[in-house]
């Protein structure tokens, strides 16, 4: 037996109260706009995490904290599967030289950010099924690292994070802002003292988002942001303005760096959205980078942006179709999208014709 809602009607915090509480075992699916996440628990205790329905090999988190080069990761994936099957954590350890209990802190901090981010979440499905493990979801891999945490510090924690996130989103606008330190005259530099700080700030290059941060440090996005806000209230890192990141863009693409050019225009398209000529160019560097998906939703924006100021200044001059019949009463047939955008610019009343 199982339950299933939606997070606009039920936080997450009362969906883990209640299979805590029940000591319940089985698996949590959490169903967002474009991601996933499924955690099980065992007896009302948290015990695995995955990304989605095609688990992130724990390595990956390796190269991503700049542990182990991307060849390298490769050529010891390659390796391990010709010995037989999904290599395992322990495995993995072995053969790339990490010692397995320094990066099993690392992969518990990783995780429980993920945990803390999806607490933020507000329009996503959920679907709890009782049971074993799934291996479609937690193969042997992800079996082999149990996640260790008490759900309610979880809870409590999430909580402040939330509360402080409304601070941290007065500087940190968008967590595609990329950063840069501040070159102002007189200005002390900044008191970096210990733990991951002197990590972040040098990130803070004016080349990667502070999401890129997140990711490559492993720290997550609520850590580094934090950090980001503090030293932006103090003038001492500021965002890229639109100039500088359509200037990074152009230079991106002339060097055929189409990664660094999706990173550019993508937080400039964000700033501008209607400039249908930066919206191209983020199209293309997503096409050599062969974001298909990304791509298709861009070209869709690009069309709600000239839609709208087809609307903005001549008004609707064609009328949506819509059904007469008694059954059916009210549902429009043609003009779906035109009728969204209307909405979003605010019209409460449009033109029709019943059929």
């Amino acid at each position: 037996m199982g339950f299933s809602g939606d997070l606009r009607t039920i936080d997450l915090a009362n969906i883990f109260q209640t299979i805590a509480m029940n000591q319940m075992t089985g698996t949590l699916h959490l169903f967002g706009t474009d991601e996933e996440r499924h955690i099980f628990f065992e007896n009302g205790e948290l015990a695995f995490f995955s990304w989605g329905r095609e688990p992130l090999w724990m390595g990956r988190i390796v190269v991503n904290k700049g542990m182990l080069p991307e060849t390298r990761f490769q050529a010891i994936s390659r390796d391990l599967i010709r010995g037989g099957g999904r290599p395992t954590f322990a495995q993995f350890c072995e053969a790339a030289g990490i010692p397995e209990p320094g990066l099993r802190e690392l992969i518990q901090r990783v995780i429980q950010e993920q945990i803390y981010e999806i607490f933020g979440w507000r329009e996503a499905r959920f679907i709890f099924e009782e049971g074993p493990v799934q291996g479609a979801y937690f193969d042997a891999d992800m079996q082999s690292f149990r996640f260790q945490a008490n759900w309610s510090n979880l809870i409590l924690e999430a909580a402040r994070r939330l509360d402080e996130w409304r601070v941290i989103r007065k500087w940190v606008k968008s967590d595609r802002d990329i950063y840069v330190r501040s070159e102002v005259p007189g200005l002390p530099d900044i008191n970096v003292y210990e733990g991951y700080e002197p990590e972040v700030l040098a990130a803070l290059d004016g080349e990667q988002a502070v999401e890129d941060v997140a990711n490559r440090t492993g720290l997550g996005l609520f850590p580094v942001s934090q950090l980001t806000s503090g030293w932006h209230k103090e003038n001492r890192v500021r965002p890229l303005s639109l100039d500088e990141l359509k200037s990074k863009g152009e230079a991106a693409l002339r060097g055929q760096a189409f990664s660094k050019g999706v990173r550019f225009f993508g937080r400039a398209v964000q700033l501008q959205p209607a400039d249908v000529s930066l919206r191209l160019k983020l199209i293309h560097c997503l096409d050599q980078e062969k974001q298909w998906e990304r791509s298709a939703q861009e070209f869709v924006l690009i069309a709600e942006e000239k839609l709208k100021d087809s609307i903005k200044r001549f008004g609707m001059l064609d009328p949506l179709i819509v059904n007469s019949a008694p059954k059916r009463k009210n549902i429009v047939i043609g003009g779906n999208f035109r009728l969204s955008v209307a909405k979003s610019l605010g019209f409460t009343q449009v033109p029709v014709v019943y059929v």
